[in-house]
């Protein structure tokens, strides 16, 4: 493909609208941010070029961000030159996130597949900005207790863990108690804060602490392991996910607990209650 010929992608919610230029406005950004972005950008096109039979030539990165009235990025390319407009709502979201976002844009250009991990990062980046957007406010602050807890301390577990397992690559991961004694759901992890909740109710010297390592341990997968979206199906827990999670020295035992003894546990401390899952 010709350099002087105009190459336009409008990118917004993954359609590719025509450009409305009148609800356009600039927002300035310090220089130094701006070069950085374009730095990130320049890199990420030189993976995608080494990979696509596609002949785009760019020799120079232009970035600006824009009010727009809806959440949205644009690039052009003409003339050796990528003008890349982002929306103005983004312009704090950390390097990450403009590395997912040009890593999106130039798979699109270059017909090349995204990496499923930074695809779905900047879904989740996406989805948190979009909502940003239409309610003009930041995300609540998600609260919680303090790792210690008067039995275990997570803090303690997510390290040994992230030693063993993980090769000490969880450091961002930050995990606590749950305010709330939930007792179906015992953990999760929310992507969007890279945080770890437990439920209380598992702070308890009846439980095992094969069985709080093992939870745990299923918190941090996800981390590793995002969502993965195949031919429109939402896999959570994939099969990679699957067969580390087994690599817990524990995970048997821990199993096998949640299963026979962790019904009579509840009894004992509430009188019974149906659940359905133990984590997610």
């Amino acid at each position: 493909m010709g350099d002087t010929k105009l190459r336009q992608l409008d990118f917004h919610l993954y359609h590719l609208p025509r450009l409305n230029r009148t609800e356009a406005q600039d927002t300035l950004v310090p220089n130094d941010a701006v070069e950085s972005v374009q730095a990130i950008f320049l890199s990420v096109y030189r993976t995608y070029k080494s990979q696509s039979r596609r002949w785009i030539s760019v020799t120079r990165i232009e970035v600006s961000f824009y009010n727009y009235t809806q959440f949205k990025h644009t690039m052009q390319i003409r003339d050796h030159t990528a003008r890349v407009r982002i929306s103005a709502i983004a312009r704090t979201e950390p390097a990450q996130f403009f590395e997912a976002l040009a890593h999106v844009l130039w798979s699109k250009i270059f017909g090349v597949r995204c990496p499923d991990t930074i695809l779905q990062y900047y879904k989740d980046a996406e989805w948190r900005l979009s909502r940003e957007k239409e309610t003009g406010t930041k995300p609540t602050v998600k609260r919680f207790a303090p790792p210690k807890g008067r039995v275990y301390d997570l803090a303690q577990i997510k390290d040994q863990l992230d030693a063993v397992y993980f090769d000490r690559n969880m450091a961002q991961v930050q995990i606590g108690w749950s305010l709330q004694k939930a007792r179906t759901r015992l953990g999760h992890y929310d992507r969007s804060a890279q945080m770890i909740i437990m439920s209380p109710v598992l702070d308890h010297p009846d439980v095992p602490p094969a069985v709080v390592t093992a939870i745990v341990y299923h918190e941090m997968l996800h981390h590793k392991h995002p969502v993965v979206y195949d031919e429109g199906r939402q896999i959570i827990h994939s099969r990679a996910f699957q067969q580390e999670e087994k690599r817990f020295v524990h995970y048997a035992e821990a199993q096998h607990w949640l299963k026979t003894e962790y019904p009579q546990f509840l009894t004992r401390r509430r009188g019974p209650r149906w659940f359905k899952s133990w984590f997610t």
